[in-house]
């Protein structure tokens, strides 16, 4: 703390804001690139609106593929149900019928 204050009071400069806050947008930048930093962040917003647009388009595909794998085992089912049906009527009038 000690230092910090003498440090200040020597060197003026790096007190200043305009200074620190042209350092802190520097190191903040994620290219690396000491250029403006909206410019970088406009592009990954960019980059992921395209990205989530993508995994929108995937996902309904991938939704409609199921849906018509849902439907075709839905008539696979009704047809094998009435094979049942069929099986069952079959069983039936072989069964003698008990008269209680």
């Amino acid at each position: 703390m000690y230092r910090l204050v003498l440090r200040r009071s020597f060197v003026p400069h790096l007190s200043q804001r305009k200074i620190l806050g042209v350092r802190s947008m520097a190191s903040d930048n994620s290219d690396g690139d000491s250029t403006d930093p909206t410019l970088s962040n406009a592009s990954s917003a960019r980059e992921g609106s395209i990205a989530r647009r993508g995994k929108a388009k995937e996902n309904q595909f991938i939704h409609e593929i199921e849906v018509e794998q849902l439907r075709k085992l839905k008539e696979q089912l009704k047809s094998h149900r009435e094979d049942l049906d069929k099986l069952e009527s079959q069983v039936d009038s072989k069964l003698p019928k008990d008269d209680k």
